[in-house]
């Protein structure tokens, strides 16, 4: 084998649910696809998937490897997610809308991971590698701080997204829903981050939440995505819309109000596209999760979906 230092990078892209996903999830191989395993937490790239739970073996057998992870993701706070893994050395945020060279075998004297070769007659692959559990690593004050919190029953509200039609509550909606589940003795945590999207217009994403009262906390703008989609990992339940945070929520299987308006992205009906193959539609068809589409907001039942987190609702 080589003496020259092995320098590999991984490469992810897309809105960070996408890469969040792609890192959580779990398929058993490269070639089955996740539609064909309906009950099975999906992702969008199966390579990615399974170089994400192999990063620490591989490391742990190269050492003195240099690990990069390129990420063409429209938010840029991707990078704080993999701040602290142990195996990544390095997060490179590349603009959206420039796919380039990068993505390719071999990229500024790295090679893509899903390419390595030992040497010239290897044909080592993922499968040559243990795989592990994934962990969202924090830095040593934010899992002292995550620990003190998550002493009682906690839900977390996200009630933003990246995309802004698709958060149809305000934040008159969320107070109301924050004071019944204090008034159910559970701990309610307000979770997202304002960020300049990574885009050839580089315009801001506002997310900002001016409701306090005692029993809640509010995280917005004060927490890092790594800790937001810890506590969506590890809550008692889940309210918030169709963006990055639900996903570790449903990845844990955790009771989730998905709140989202009558059509998608592009004018789709929302029943459509939550029946479709899409895997960021995967929780859609879960029973551990309630869609509630707004058509009027007049009609929302806000006694049913805290009953829905708190496991008092059976629809």
């Amino acid at each position: 084998m080589s003496s020259e230092k092995i320098k590999v990078y991984i490469a992810c892209g897309g809105g960070l649910g996408d890469v969040i996903q792609s890192y959580l999830a779990s398929p058993d191989n490269h070639w089955i696809q996740s539609h064909e395993v309906p009950d099975k937490f999906p992702t969008s790239d199966n390579y990615l998937s399974l170089w994400f739970r192999r990063l620490e073996c591989f490391k742990c057998q190269n050492p003195e490897s240099s690990i990069t992870v390129k990420a063409m993701c429209h938010n840029p706070t991707i990078t704080q997610f993999f701040q602290y893994h142990p195996s990544i050395d390095y997060t490179e945020l590349i603009r959206y809308e420039d796919i380039g060279e990068w993505w390719r075998g071999e990229y500024d004297g790295y090679k893509n991971i899903r390419y390595y070769k030992s040497d010239d007659d290897d044909n080592r692959d993922y499968e040559e590698y243990i795989p592990s559990e994934p962990v969202i690593y924090l830095s040593y004050s934010e899992y002292k701080y995550f620990n003190s919190i998550i002493c009682k029953p906690f839900v977390v509200i996200h009630p933003f997204a990246g995309l802004k039609h698709r958060a149809v509550l305000d934040e008159k909606d969320y107070a109301n829903i924050i004071d019944r589940l204090i008034d159910k003795g559970l701990f309610p945590i307000v979770i997202g981050g304002t960020y300049k999207r990574n885009t050839v217009n580089p315009e801001f994403t506002i997310e900002d939440f001016g409701y306090e009262r005692d029993g809640m906390l509010n995280l917005v703008n004060k927490s890092s995505v790594g800790f937001n989609a810890r506590l969506a990992m590890e809550c008692k339940g889940f309210i918030g819309t169709h963006s990055s945070m639900i996903l570790p929520a449903w990845y844990n299987r955790v009771r989730s109000v998905c709140i989202v308006p009558p059509t998608h992205d592009g004018g789709q009906a929302w029943e459509e596209f939550a029946s479709s193959g899409n895997p960021t539609a995967w929780g859609f068809k879960q029973d551990f999760n309630k869609t509630v589409i707004v058509r009027d907001k007049s009609l929302i039942d806000y006694d049913e979906i805290v009953g829905w987190v708190i496991g008092n609702s059976n629809e």
